[in-house]
């Protein structure tokens, strides 16, 4: 590993100058602009309207599953997607926040 890009490329994320490609849930590829909120799927504006304030990960991963209906497992998919796309980050104490904003 000579950097995070090396990271990236083992997880299946390729960085290609503004644009990622992200895999999903689903295996399936798309390219999204960092830190644009426009690009964000619906499940993923879900989760930046949810962390209007920063939440612990239990806190989104539960408020995921009971108001979305979203399993634990896809959330946690979504969460670690988002973070290495630089919509969210994780904080002190395992709190998530938002990075973009979404206008």
């Amino acid at each position: 590993i000579q950097n995070s890009d090396d990271i990236l490329y083992a997880l299946g994320i390729k960085k290609r100058d503004a644009e990622t490609t992200v895999t999903t849930a689903g295996n399936t590829a798309r390219n999204v602009n960092k830190r644009s909120f426009v690009s964000c799927t619906l499940e993923e504006k879900i989760v930046l309207e949810i962390l209007a304030a920063p939440l612990q990960k239990d806190e989104l991963l539960r408020r995921l599953q009971a108001e979305q209906m979203i399993d634990i497992r896809d959330a946690n998919i979504l969460i670690s997607t988002m973070e290495l796309g630089g919509f969210i980050e994780e904080k002190a104490g395992m709190m998530f926040a938002k990075k973009i904003t979404s206008v």
